[in-house]
């Protein structure tokens, strides 16, 4: 019997996008799978056009959150929380999957015996320029990854069991501190199972990762207060970080 997959999605008023993320995942060559869809109390049509597509297929849930949180954090622990398959997989409503990413993803991390992969992937800034492949690191782990998110969270596939004592906190590029987090207690090393993206990252104008200026204050609060870092380490790694973040999107 195949793995069974958990996708986890955060939706806020997403009503414009959410559709072809959903599709993407529909399209999937592995289909063991559950997208677990959380609305973070829209004031758009993204609860009613979710809702529609559940009632569809039955591998697609769709949660409601009393309140708006503010941010993904919140939204993406109460589905893992529910998430029932033994691989956790994380999916935003802007973004999309090709349709072999599963497939890929589930079959190396099978053969190799991997408890937290990821993959390359297109980043999309508009629709005239063509997507631009972030080709990431084979493998990297605590120490690398305080020099550079060579990660991106629609490519991660993580075993359920890596989540424990793990939670996304209420913090910008909470996934990057996530990451960490794991690498840092449950999981040495994270592998690169494919150098052909495997999903593309949609940027928009008012997205947070478009906001330039305002990540170099959230990366020192990520070393300096979460990580809990030297003053000195801290500016070590800053330095480095600020170096290749620049070269990926220079």
């Amino acid at each position: 019997m195949p793995i069974k997959i958990s996708i986890i999605m955060p939706c806020y008023n997403s009503r414009q996008t959410i559709e072809d993320a959903i599709n993407s995942v529909l399209a999937q060559t592995y289909t063991n799978w559950e997208l677990l869809i959380v609305d973070d109390s829209s004031t758009d049509a993204s609860l009613e056009l979710t809702t529609s597509i559940a009632k569809v297929d039955p591998r697609v849930t769709v949660y409601q959150m009393p309140e708006n949180s503010g941010g993904p954090s919140q939204p993406r622990n109460y589905a893992i929380s529910k998430a029932k398959g033994g691989i956790i997989c994380f999916l935003d409503s802007d973004d999309i999957w090709y349709a072999d990413k599963l497939d890929k993803q589930i079959g190396f991390m099978t053969e190799n015996n991997i408890d937290f992969c990821y993959s390359a992937y297109n980043i999309k800034e508009d629709a005239i320029r063509e997507p631009q492949c972030y080709n990431p690191q084979k493998q990297t782990n605590y120490a690398e990854m305080l020099k550079r998110n060579s990660i991106g969270c629609l490519t991660v596939a993580l075993r359920k069991p890596c989540l424990e004592s793990v939670f996304f906190k209420d913090i910008r590029h909470e996934d990057y501190d996530f990451w960490l987090q794991i690498l840092s207690m449950n999981v040495t090393t994270a592998y690169c199972c494919s150098e052909k993206p495997l999903a593309e990252y949609r940027v928009s104008n008012n997205s947070r990762s478009s906001n330039k200026l305002r990540l170099l204050k959230d990366q020192w609060h990520i070393f300096f207060v979460e990580r809990n870092l030297s003053f000195f380490t801290c500016v070590g790694v800053y330095c480095r970080f600020l170096f290749n973040y620049l070269l990926k999107y220079r």
